[in-house]
């Protein structure tokens, strides 16, 4: 995560202060085939985890791209009373560098459902993830 810093009102950005989780994965893992299901509704924390999971290889992500959403939200409120809410900080991938903003977390296995698969009731990306697993649904 990368937050701006301001040298003066309006002007440019005079440079980064860059902060991180510094979170590793720690013994013991979970044993066996590890998967995880997501989608655009992934967005901060959910999609932080997401990124966890992808950098540090903890298990296979099945489903759509998260939402590319991430940091924190500065708002204000115009005259008229309409609300603007963004995104304040530039965050990237672990290695500092990668952009994370409006790309996200994308998917090993993508999968988005079908119209057919919601209208029978069925939930074909965990359908897909149990067939990985080898699990009867």
């Amino acid at each position: 995560m990368h937050i701006p810093r301001f040298a003066r009102p309006f002007a440019e950005v005079a440079g980064w202060q860059d902060l991180t989780w510094s979170l590793r994965p720690v013994s013991p893992l979970i044993s066996g085939e590890r998967i995880f299901l997501t989608d655009g509704r992934a967005i901060s924390y959910a999609e932080s985890v997401m990124g966890y999971v992808r950098d540090y290889k903890l298990g296979t992500i099945i489903g759509g791209t998260t939402a590319g959403a991430n940091g924190n939200v500065v708002g204000f409120t115009l005259p008229g009373g309409f609300s603007v809410m963004f995104t304040g900080m530039r965050v990237s991938r672990h290695d500092g560098r990668t952009p994370y903003h409006t790309v996200g977390v994308a998917p090993d296995i993508p999968l988005e459902p079908s119209l057919e698969g919601i209208r029978a009731g069925k939930d074909e990306v965990l359908a897909r993830a149990l067939t990985i697993l080898q699990i009867r649904p």
